[in-house]
Order: C-alpha cells, then structure tokens, then sequence
C-alpha cells in the first residue's frame, strides 16, 4: 500500500473516530438512565435524529482542537477520549448522588471541590459504587480498545499552519456555539433540538429525560443555551420606568380584602360537554356548568397542549408569559436554576408581603420543582401520596385542603393545589369503576375507550369542585375558589392515534379557530362572599388570571407593584395571547405573527418588561 492511500485510509478513520467519539458517550449515558440508579419513567429510548447534528459537530470541533493542539491523530484520539471518559465519570457520579445530570456551568463549583468530595462520599452506596464501578470499567474497556485501534492507523499532521489553522477555526466556532445572540440562539434549537415541532405532550419534564431525550451532549449544550439570554436590540430601561410610573396610580372598581385565595388547579379539565358530535349518558361536567351562575367565569388561552403544566403554573403564579420563551423552555427547571432567583417576581411574594401565608400541595411534581417553588415565595411544598393509589384522587387532595382550611382559620392563606388524577393515559383500566358510558360517538371503539376514561376524570373533579364550593359556604373567613383546567390532554390511543385528530370540533375549516381551541381552557372564581363587580374579563390568558384577581386585593405591593399594575391594565386592548394565537377583550381571534398597530406594540412590550424583570 502506497503511502497517499495509507494516509487517505488514516484520515477517513480519524474522521470516523471524530465523528462517533461522543456518540459512544450518548450509549454509555443511556446505559447510564437505565440502571437502577434512575427512575425508569425519565428514560426516553426513542431515537431523535436531529439530535445527533450537534453531537458530531461538537465531536469534529474538539477532535480538530486536539489535532492542532497534539499534531497526530493517536494523541488527539487520547485527548479527546480521556476528555469524555472524565465528563462522563463526573456525570454518573452526580446522577447517583443527586438525579441531576452534569452541566457545563457545574465547572463553577470546582472552587468547591472538598465539599463536593465530602458530599459524594457520605451519599455513595455500596450498591450505586458498585454499579459505578462495572459501567465505567466496560466504558474505560470500548475507549481503551478505539484508541490502541487508531494507534494503528496514526498519522501526523506535520504542518504547522495547519495546526494553528485546526485550533484558530475550531476555537471561532465554539465561539459561534456558545456565545449567541438571539436569533442565533433560536436558529440552533430549531437546528439542534427540533424545536419548531416542539409539542408539549412530547416533552421532558427535568433534565435528566431532557438529556435522556437529546443525548448527553446534546443536552449539556441544550441547557446551556436555555440559560442564556441576550439584550433586546430596542430594551431602554428609562422607557420602561416611564411606562410602569404612569400606571402607579391606576385603580379598580371594587376592592375585596384580602380572602383565602385557592388555586384549584385541575389536571387536564376541559368540558367535554361542548362536544356536539360525542354524547355521554350522564352530564359529565353539571356542577362546573351550573356554578358559572355563581361566579366568574372565564375563556383562557393556555401556552401549552398536552403537557407541561408548570408551564402554566409558572404563567399564573408570576404573569410572565410563555411566548417570550424558546420552545420547549421550563422555567421552573431552568430559570430557576440561576444564583438570583429571589430576584425574580411573582405574586406569590406580593400576597407574602401583605400577611399571606401559602402552600402549593401536589398530587405529583413530575418536575422536581419544590426549590423553584420555594424561591417563588411559597412557604411550604407539600407532594402528597394516597394508599394504595399509584395518583392521588381528587376526593383525596380535596380532604386533605378542607383540613388545612380547619387549621389555617382567621388568617389570609394562597393554596395552590395540582392534581394528577385525570393525567394520561387513558385506558379502560385507569378507573375501578366508570360513571360516564359513551352512548353516541362516529369515533372507533378504541377511541372512544379513551374519550371514556378521559370524561370520567372530569366527572370526578366535577362532584370534588362541587363539594369545595359546598364547604366554603359555611366557611367563616372570606374565601376564592379559583378553578381551572391547565391543558387540553393529549388523547392517545394504544394505537397512537389522537382522538383529538379525529373530532369535529377541533378540525373546523378555521385554522385559527382550530388554534384557539387546542390551547383554550376554562377558569371558574367561585367565592363565598359578594366578588361580583370586580373587573375580570370572559377572555385571558393564564398569565393575567391571577394578576386580574390579586389588583382587587387590599395589598400595598412592593417595588414590583407597578408592574403587576401595568399587566393588568393590559387586559382591555391585548388580554390573551400565547405563541400561536391571541385575542381582544371581545374574544375576536388573531395569528399572534400577525399582530399589527397598538395589539402588536403591547405584545412587544410585554416582550421587554418580561426581559426587564424576569433576565435581567
């Protein structure tokens, strides 16, 4: 063999070495999340394509860095496979002891490193050592076997311009990666993680099945790019205390005190009752429809379908909205993952401030998010856990709120309660028993098994609401029920088919009617004392419900005050909007790409107040 053939043959395996380096870690990270080590439900073993564009462009960049910088291509294969053999052994380590994967930011704890040592040590196991030792000795085996296998077809790279030529172009673009601007930002998630298809019933719910789902690389660098957000290219902070000033002295029609407030936040509640085409044998949603004649009730857009529902947590508890967001963002994973979360706002903080005591009480928090939760202003987290239930039922996390409401009398108190009973899936088995039959539908049988399971979910939290609106009557303390729905569910069938898909009433010949009712869901402000009179609109969205309620509260607001005063004053010219469609106080629709004149300059404002309180 001639020498140019040796060295086109050296070439094309260093190459291929390159190229699969840190895919090879992606194998090992998954065998990783498979283990006993991870709880089975983050693991997500479906394969994402687009997934692995980043993860060999980044094994080229530092293969090509390595080659510059070590000039053969034996060295540079050493380099580089000691590089994701460490990162790989610190990932394990972290995910055994703490169920957070490994972050690029993590190199800002090395000043800490005999702390970090003690706190490994005294919660490493003999079992999890065991495993540790197993996975790296077989990972250290497959590295060490790739390497001596290149040491065979080593070639160099006798250049020197070309060295420097590997290490200048290779550092320029981890500049590119890393450093972006906002539009470049948003180019590499659409690029790099899909996002323009991003769905939320398709989602991850911590970063450990965000990496699970994205690779390990991938999703090092896909949370680093979620933390990172860029000025505004028009942000002028005088403009913006100019706008806030002249709200200071804004004023409602009616002020109520300052009431219980209970934020009866239910799990998929939509009501199917508004289904034409599908009939039921017994009204599944009786309660919810008769008690709109007792109080407020109110159209929402939500910012999500099918899943995330922190998301819109996040969007009632601090009137940011979603759409300023990439897609797929989870703040309560992300942007409370920075130094200064005590910074950012939220109405839980106001009512603290005036005297309110609060408790956010989960049937399960699939999103690890009691520290978020916390930094919002909550004083007490609570996950609750029922006998003999894999979900805590709505009967369940009712009782357990009517005894809190015993204990906490003569006081001003935030309950926010999240269900999980009517989660997903949907199957014939979820219930012990069906109250709810599906007596006419064009649907097939399985779909309707679906539609079936779904409604008897509602049913359930129906008769619970009723029941929460019965014991608040004989309450003494002035008390708010807020009831809603966070999400449409995503109506899946074991044949993967969406019932949604397949219902007339979300597939009209109005594409913007279609959007809006995919993303809208109801609220229902129940109370046991007069709120009629307050200014509420029929149409918001999830951002400004809570904000449009705490602005008739008798509270002095803090330094965020004006703020919270600004968004609601909003609600009369651009009340409801996510990233896909928005509405006026009519409930007249519009393509949120679309907005024009004084909708589409509100929009973009909110766009900077948001950057203003909640980045920078």
């Amino acid at each position: 063999m001639n020498e140019t053939k040796k060295k086109k043959i050296n070439i094309t395996i260093a190459v291929f070495i390159a190229a699969t380096l840190f895919i090879i870690s992606n194998i090992f990270f998954k065998i990783i999340i498979n283990s006993d080590l991870v709880n089975s439900e983050l693991v997500d073993n479906r394969i994402y394509p687009y997934t692995f564009i980043f993860t060999i462009l980044f094994g080229f960049i530092i293969y090509g860095l390595a080659l510059g910088l070590g000039k053969t291509s034996f060295r540079a294969t050493i380099i580089c496979y000691s590089f994701i053999f460490v990162i790989s052994i610190l990932n394990e380590i972290k995910v055994s002891f703490s169920g957070e994967p490994l972050y690029f930011s993590d190199i800002n704890f090395l000043s800490n490193t005999p702390e970090l040592i003690q706190l490994v040590t005294e919660n490493l196991s003999l079992d999890v050592v065991l495993s540790f030792l197993i996975s790296i000795s077989l990972f250290a085996i497959v590295l060490i076997s790739i390497i001596l296998l290149n040491r065979k077809f080593n070639f160099e790279l006798k250049s020197d311009k070309s060295r420097i030529a590997l290490v200048i172009i290779n550092c320029l673009l981890l500049v590119f990666l890393f450093f972006p601007n906002s539009s470049m930002k948003d180019l590499y998630l659409r690029v790099f993680f899909n996002t323009d298809n991003h769905v939320g019933f398709d989602t991850y719910t911590t970063n450990l099945s965000f990496y699970s789902k994205n690779g390990f690389i991938n999703g090092m660098y896909g949370v680093a790019l979620n933390s990172r957000f860029t000025k505004p290219f028009n942000y002028n902070d005088k403009n913006l205390n100019d706008i806030l000033e002249k709200t200071s002295d804004i004023q409602v029609s009616k002020k109520i005190g300052k009431p219980n407030i209970i934020l009866f936040f239910s799990e998929s509640f939509w009501d199917v009752d508004q289904l034409d085409e599908i009939e039921f044998n017994i009204p599944v949603s009786s309660n919810f429809n008769e008690l709109k004649n007792e109080g407020i009730f109110v159209n929402m857009v939500t910012p999500t379908y099918g899943g995330l529902s922190e998301n819109v947590a996040f969007e009632l508890l601090t009137s940011a909205n979603m759409s300023y967001f990439p897609n797929g963002y989870i703040p309560v994973m992300s942007l409370y993952s920075r130094n200064n979360t005590n910074k950012i706002p939220s109405l839980v903080k106001e009512l603290k401030n005036n005297g309110y005591s609060s408790d956010i009480i989960f049937g399960k928090d699939y999103y690890n998010s009691e520290k978020a939760y916390l930094s919002m202003g909550f004083d007490n987290y609570v996950e609750l856990v029922e006998d003999g239930q894999l979900n805590v039922s709505d009967e369940y996390m009712t009782s357990y709120l009517i005894e809190q409401l015993e204990k906490d009398k003569n006081s001003s108190n935030l309950y926010v309660v999240e269900t999980i009973a009517s989660h997903m899936p949907y199957t014939d088995d979820k219930y012990d028993s069906f109250n709810v039959e599906v007596t006419k539908s064009k649907l097939n049988e399985s779909m309707n098994t679906v539609l079936k399971s779904y409604a008897q979910g509602i049913y359930n939290a129906d008769i619970q609401l009723k029941r929460l609106y019965d014991y608040i009557q004989d309450y003494e303390d002035p008390t708010i029920i807020i009831f809603l729905g966070d999400h449409l569910p995503f109506l899946d069938t074991p044949e993967q088919e969406n019932v949604i898909d397949s219902l007339e009433y979300f597939n009209t010949e109005d594409t913007l009617l279609n959007n809006y009712r995919l993303y809208n869901t109801q609220a229902l402000l129940l109370s046991n004392f007069d709120i009629k009179g307050i200014d509420i609109p029929e149409y918001l969205g999830t951002d400004l419900l809570i904000d449009s309620l705490i602005n008739h509260l008798d509270l002095d607001f803090t330094e965020n005050g004006n703020y919270y005063k600004w968004l609601y004053s909003t609600k009369d010219l651009l009340p409801a909007s996510n990233k896909i469609v928005s509405l006026d106080k009519d409930g007249k629709l519009y393509s949120t790409n679309d907005l024009q004149g004084e909708m589409k300059e509100l929009y973009d404002t909110k766009d900077l107040m948001q950057y203003k309180f909640f980045i920078k």
